[in-house]
Parts: structure tokens; sequence; C-alpha cells
């Protein structure tokens, strides 16, 4: 496995957990895509703005929303989280 894969498996485990330390130390150059035309809507680039997407989707669901995890997919340049919400 590639090790990209087990540090987004680390970042999912830690967001699952509400752990944001974690998240703020696996994050590097990350962009969150979130499709569709909701407020959620759109690109989130940087620690602080996906931090802030996951902190209003958390405000949206009433800390409900979890994430399960099913397939990983890593190289040098991309890795993609293919998971469940």
């Amino acid at each position: 496995a590639h090790p990209n894969e087990a540090l987004v498996r680390r970042g999912y485990e830690a967001f699952n957990k509400g752990d944001t330390q974690t998240l703020r130390e696996v994050f590097d150059r990350i962009v969150w895509h979130f499709p569709g035309r909701s407020v959620l809507a759109g690109d989130h680039r940087g620690t602080d703005a996906v931090l802030g997407f996951f902190g209003r989707t958390m405000e949206l669901t009433a800390g409900t929303f979890r994430v399960e995890l099913h397939e990983v997919v890593a190289d040098d340049q991309h890795t993609v989280g293919l998971h469940l919400a």
C-alpha cells in the first residue's frame, strides 16, 4: 500500500472521533471537493477551510454526521477516499 493510504485512513478515523489535532497533522495541501448546490458545496482549500467545512457540517447535522470509509486510492500526487456519509 502507498504511504498516503495510511495517512488518509488516519484522517478519516480522526474525523469520526472529532480529533482536530490529528486532522491538522495529516492535512497537507488539502482540497476537499463537495459537489452540489447546497450551502456546503464547493472546493474547500487548505486546512482551515476544510476544518471550517467539517464544523459547518456538524453544525447543520446537530453533530450526527459520520462517514464510513470504503476505499482509498493513493499515489505520490493524489489521494482519494471513497466513503458513504
